[in-house]
């Protein structure tokens, strides 16, 4: 597995990351493998070579960082880990009066005594303002070595573009893949300041994998705003994969369309179970050709940009 920098922590991420959102099963409308070993998952994740591992406090209602923390004893040194703040299980908070609480408590439940990084969990534009009493919170957290880096997940240029050029975070998480390019405008910005960048949604929640159609419906997360949005998306799909041809799979180029820029130091598709980690193991080690990339860039800018998909 190969890996990056991963912005100024010192460490190196492997360059397909684990989004372990689907750690959590507890909740009928998250998207967890209830016949998949949790522990087991992540053990055969490390195995082979994937060191970095996202969660948040409110990820299977909590299920997920306590399946993480009970994952990591005896390999927490050999892992990279990022969690997030904002939101939880009772619901949104980004009181910077507690975020040391927070932090601490995520710190317990992981059962480590530092979070390589740790990110405002898809805030307001107006806490993306260094000016914000949370920052001066984040770097008294690393003053006292609980956590090594912070930043926020963040869905839009603007928001990434205030945070890197107004605060002293270092970590960013866009939402960003072929279909969502926005936010790669930034890039450049944050990695001239040496940002960390992890690129949540690779997979546009699966529809960059092919495995939908026009029928396809959701009874989970993913059913937020989808409806509308269903056919259009399967025909976006069919555009793509007459843009691909036989160079690749959809799958395959989803990942290395976002690998291929130096810039990102790793990615973070949800992973439910072991066939789910093989199959972006194998995509993730393909490289794509400057051609496609470009077509792919061309793609969005005349068939996404100007009519925006919803998230």
């Amino acid at each position: 597995m190969k890996q990056r920098k991963y912005g100024k922590t010192g460490k190196m991420v492997s360059q397909l990351g684990f989004g372990a959102w689907q750690l959590g099963n507890t909740n009928k409308n998250e998207w967890g493998d209830v016949n998949q070993d949790p522990i087991r998952l992540v053990h055969a994740a490390i195995d082979q070579g994937v060191n970095f591992f996202d969660t948040a406090p409110n990820y299977g209602q909590g299920a997920s960082m306590e399946y993480l923390g009970k994952a990591l004893v005896g390999k927490r040194s050999a892992v990279v880990v990022n969690t997030k703040f904002g939101h939880g299980p009772d619901g949104e908070n980004f009181d910077h009066k507690t975020l040391k609480k927070t932090v601490e408590n995520s710190l317990s439940i992981l059962k480590t005594d530092y979070i390589d990084s740790v990110l405002l969990h898809s805030p307001a534009i107006e806490l993306c303002d260094g000016d914000n009493p949370l920052y001066d919170v984040f770097q008294e957290l690393v003053q006292e070595g609980k956590i090594l880096a912070f930043g926020a997940s963040l869905d839009d240029y603007q928001s990434i573009h205030k945070l890197v050029s107004t605060t002293p975070s270092n970590i960013i998480m866009p939402l960003y893949n072929i279909n969502f390019q926005e936010s790669g405008n930034a890039f450049k910005e944050a990695a001239e300041k040496e940002y960390g960048i992890v690129v949540k949604v690779p997979l546009d929640s699966g529809w960059l994998t092919g495995k939908f159609t026009s029928e396809s419906r959701f009874n989970d997360i993913r059913s937020r705003g989808y409806s509308d949005y269903i056919e259009r998306r399967f025909a976006l799909q069919q555009d793509l994969l007459k843009i691909i041809g036989t160079e690749m799979t959809l799958h395959e180029a989803a990942l290395s369309f976002i690998l291929a820029q130096p810039a990102v130091s790793t990615v973070i598709p949800g992973i439910k179970n072991e066939q789910q980690l093989a199959d972006n193991i194998a995509a993730s080690q393909k490289s794509i050709s400057p051609e496609l990339q470009q077509k792919l860039k061309e793609y969005y800018d005349t068939q996404v940009k100007s009519v925006p998909l919803g998230w």
